[in-house]
């Protein structure tokens, strides 16, 4: 008789607790809006750290498959919040955030190296210019040396040529 009523008190004890223990894990619209949102505004940052990347010229092509690879995951998130499925929903766009996690760090390092190797190119470009000017500016000077005696020759030999009659 002792083991019945022990038995029965642990059992209406387990139906006590499982009506009114709240749920932990549970997700709530509010909550679940309120991750997708955020997941919006990084992804949407991301975005446009990445699109500065490749203006600058750089080669941002594993960022853009991250940042597909996300928005793939908020798309999943979306629609698993219009049907109602708030836990699947807030763990799609958990998903999407950790997904683009250093992306705009990442992509703000490849801009300013992109920056750096446009600059250095300008630089190299200017010098090579100069170089270039400077060897057309002598050889223009050695080339009007060598005409000018060359013509001045050429004009010699025809001048009448005085002789003395006598």
């Amino acid at each position: 008789m002792e083991k019945r009523r022990i038995f029965a008190v642990i059992l209406f004890a387990l139906i006590l607790s499982v009506n009114y223990v709240l749920p932990c894990f549970a997700v709530n619209f509010i909550e679940a809006n309120s991750i997708i949102n955020q997941a919006e505004l990084e992804l949407n940052s991301a975005f446009v750290q990445v699109a500065e990347a490749q203006d600058a010229g750089a080669d941002a092509e594993k960022l853009v498959t991250k940042l597909n690879i996300a928005s793939d995951f908020l798309s999943q998130a979306h629609l698993a919040i219009r049907v109602d499925d708030y836990e699947s929903a807030s763990s799609f766009a958990t998903e999407c955030i950790e997904t683009i996690e250093g992306v705009n760090i990442e992509a703000s390092k490849l801009k300013i190296d992109a920056q750096r190797n446009q600059s250095n190119i300008i630089f190299l470009n200017f010098i090579g210019s100069a170089v270039g000017l400077i060897f057309l500016l002598i050889l223009g000077f050695f080339c009007w040396k060598g005409l000018k005696k060359w013509y001045f020759r050429k004009i010699l030999d025809k001048t009448p040529k005085m002789e003395v009659i006598g």
